[in-house]
């Protein structure tokens, strides 16, 4: 047993000799084959290349400086970056006690979103130009520090060779490429000095954009729980206080105010709205002047062209909710209202009937009543009264209007 544990270990110790002499006798055949390799990538152009070459890289170095320079050329990108820092300044005044940020309604969490995420936006075309322009110094660094090193291990190849090296040539091109990656390194730190300087902006729209979206989710999930008193409690009554009132007037600017910047973010897409309506209204006008008999279920649009092409666009291209990201609630409050005036035109345009186009009427002056005092943005009290009120209106008025029409039906 003993005899057999012993043969094995001598054919182990032996194999793992023969191993170790393969890597051995290996390796130095690895390393003359990368010096080989290496001694080829030295090899450098001849002198005769030297002035052409010197020639080529003085046009490069000018392209180069060329777009250093503008880089080092972005005033109005910093003056529109110092005007929306003032536009932060004067937002962050204006929005104030963000440690109640829990108890805002909803339409003041809305309007304080659209006015930091429109910032936002606003700030990041001028930032991304910023950044464009470093990473293009970035790589023109790189590239001629590599060149850099090329010519300087190109002079010294030719010293070696034993010709007489143009000392000028080199020492000029050398030069040259030193002045070009000074000059990126200065003007890529005023770019770096710059962001620094408008980081601590993005920093605060960043933290108030992320707790206003929290506490968002927060409402949305607390949608079915009771969050407010009923009007038969003693506790709603005791909320009306002065601090309430001025609260909602110091806030009021977040809601109905229309951000700078909105028409001209969104302008391509107002100007397509407006172009296919009057597209379509054309169409409709066309339609009805031939003298082709119309369907009696679409007549009603022919009668209403303009509103007829007014619904239409803003129904198919969801202009109302989707369409305008970032857009405040007063100017989802302006579509909502054109949209519900063209509405109750063509709805007029179906029903011939007095009384049907007074109902309609009215249901839709309490919709736009309704939605105005949700932009506005009232306290949850006066909301809750205010809500109350419309259907305590609604009611009679609906009882009316139902007695009048069963006092026009003729008695059989």
């Amino acid at each position: 047993m003993s005899m057999c544990i012993r043969n094995n270990t001598s054919i182990v110790f032996r194999a793992a000799a023969i191993l170790i002499l393969l890597i051995g006798l290996t390796v130095p055949h690895l390393c003359l084959a990368e010096e080989a390799t290496d001694a080829q990538e030295q090899i450098y152009p001849g002198l005769n290349e030297v002035v052409p070459q010197a020639t080529v890289v003085a046009a490069q170095i000018g392209d180069a400086e060329a777009q250093v320079s503008q880089a080092d050329k972005l005033g109005k990108v910093y003056i529109t970056l110092d005007k929306q820092t003032e536009s932060l300044k004067k937002l962050e005044e204006q929005v104030s006690n963000w440690d109640d940020v829990a108890n805002w309604q909803l339409n003041r969490l809305l309007g304080v979103q659209s006015s930091y995420s429109s910032l936002a936006a606003q700030q990041q075309k001028p930032l991304d130009i910023i950044y464009t322009h470093l990473k293009t110094l970035e790589e023109l660094r790189s590239t001629w520090e590599q060149k850099q090193l090329f010519w300087k291990q190109w002079q010294s190849y030719l010293r070696k060779s034993g010709v007489k090296v143009p000392t000028e040539a080199f020492n000029r091109t050398r030069q040259s490429i030193d002045n070009l990656l000074k000059n990126i390194t200065l003007v890529g730190g005023h770019l770096v000095k710059s962001q620094q300087k408008y980081a601590p902006g993005q920093e605060i729209i960043a933290s108030r954009i992320s707790l206003v979206d929290k506490t968002l989710d927060h409402l949305r999930l607390e949608t079915f729980r009771r969050n407010t008193y009923s009007l038969f409690e003693a506790d709603y009554y005791r909320q009306f206080k002065r601090e309430l009132f001025t609260e909602f007037v110091d806030n009021l600017g977040t809601t109905i105010i229309l951000r700078d910047g909105l028409f001209k973010r969104h302008s391509t897409m107002i100007a397509l709205q407006v172009i296919v309506t009057g597209i379509i209204a054309l169409l409709l006008i066309y339609r009805k002047m031939q003298s082709k008999p119309l369907t009696k279920e679409w007549i009603f649009l022919f009668r209403r062209p303009l509103s007829g092409a007014t619904f239409i666009t803003m129904f198919l291209m969801g202009i109302i909710g989707e369409l305008y990201t970032g857009a405040p609630p007063s100017w989802r409050w302006m579509l909502i209202v054109i949209f519900t005036v063209a509405a109750v035109r063509l709805l007029n345009a179906i029903y011939q009937h007095s009384l049907a186009r007074k109902v309609i009427r009215v249901f839709a002056a309490l919709f736009i009543l309704s939605e105005t005092l949700n932009v506005i943005g009232l306290p949850t009290p006066v909301r809750q009264l205010s809500h109350v009120l419309l259907c305590a209106a609604a009611i009679p008025t609906c009882w009316f209007i139902a007695r009048k029409r069963q006092q026009e039906i003729p008695q059989l």
